[in-house]
This record gives C-alpha cells, sequence and structure tokens, in this order.
C-alpha cells in the first residue's frame, strides 16, 4: 500500500508540474499524450495477470530466468511495434481531424511516453523477482527514492523544457528502475 502511495506522487507530480509552469494548453497536449500511452501498461498488466501465478510456482531459477528474459524481449520488441502503430494512429486522426488540430504537438512527446511506457512494464515484469523471493521492502524503498527524485528531477526539467523535460525524468527514472530490478533479480537469483 505504501508502495502505491510512493508512487502516486510520481504519476501526478508530472502533471502537476506541466499544468503550473507550461499552461493548461500544453499539459491538455501532454495528458493526451499520457493517455494514448497507456494503452501498453494496460495490456501489460493483462499479460501479469497469467504470468505471476506461473512465476510464482517455478521453482527452478534457471528456467525462470530464462522464460523472464524471454518475455522481457518479446515484450520489448512487441511494444515497440504497438508503440509505432499508435504513434502513426494518432498522426492519422490528426490528419483526418478526428483529433482536434490543438494536439498536433502531441505527434512529438507520444513516442517519448510509450519508451517511458515500455520500461514501466518492463519494471513490473522484474519487480516481481521481490516478491517471489520475499524481499517487498526493497519495492518500498525503490519507490519512495523513486519518488523523490521523480519530483525534484520534474521540478527543474519543466521550467527549462517543458513537458519534453518531464517526459525524459519519467524515461530516466523508469530505466533506472527497470535496471535495478534487473540485476537485483540476477543477484537473488545467482546466491
Amino acid at each position: 500500500m505504501f508502495t502505491s502511495i510512493a508512487y502516486l506522487f510520481i504519476n501526478f507530480a508530472d502533471k502537476y508540474y506541466v499544468q503550473r509552469y507550461c499552461g493548461i494548453e500544453e499539459f491538455a497536449v501532454y495528458n493526451k499524450a499520457l493517455q494514448f500511452a497507456l494503452i501498453l501498461p494496460v495490456i501489460f498488466n493483462s499479460f501479469q495477470n497469467i504470468w505471476l501465478p506461473l512465476m510464482m510456482k517455478e521453482k527452478d531459477l534457471t528456467v525462470l530466468r530464462r522464460k523472464t528474459n524471454r518475455i522481457a524481449k518479446v515484450v520489448t520488441l512487441a511494444f515497440f511495434a504497438l508503440s509505432l502503430l499508435i504513434v502513426f494512429g494518432v498522426w492519422l486522426s490528426l490528419q483526418w481531424n478526428i483529433i482536434p488540430k490543438e494536439y498536433y504537438e502531441m505527434v512529438y512527446v507520444l513516442p517519448l511516453a510509450c519508451i517511458g511506457q515500455i520500461f514501466a512494464s518492463l519494471q513490473l515484469l522484474f519487480q516481481y523477482y521481490m516478491v517471489y523471493f520475499e524481499k517487498t521492502y526493497i519495492n518500498f524503498v525503490v519507490s519512495v527514492v523513486s519518488s523523490i527524485a521523480s519530483v525534484i528531477l520534474n521540478y527543474f526539467a519543466v521550467q527549462h523544457f517543458s513537458y519534453f523535460g518531464v517526459i525524459t525524468v519519467m524515461i530516466f527514472i523508469n530505466i533506472i528502475i527497470t535496471l535495478f530490478y534487473y540485476f537485483r533479480s540476477h543477484f537473488y537469483i545467482n546466491n
């Protein structure tokens, strides 16, 4: 529960800063791009509902690592392809006036939002190893540290780079967390 509360800061701090420092028009573009990018984690969460019980049943750690790494590769490639389809679909929708032209800048931020969501999905894949090894306190520590870092970095990034700075912070934080869980899970598997 506390982990979820800490992640709320990550999810709302960026929006707060964009709305406060960039204005309502840029906030609308940023928020709409995030909404389209959220297609990826929704799909991944559906997959996680199937994968997590299978993961918890697996006792052979070598097999588990091999399966997880294979899933990570497939998810990454599939989500990059899906991201291209999402961006292309949004671009077509803008061209055909399905989405108002005021949101055209979304085409520039949407690919970055999709990259951030790909890493957020991979983060979840490796984060469940902490549950598997009964090290859930690590999830709490990571969520608190990443939330604090996100709030601070977003504050400075939005003032210098608008919502492009905020989306870059999201990508950076998600990559760092994904790498942390990847290497930490391998540490527990090897020991």
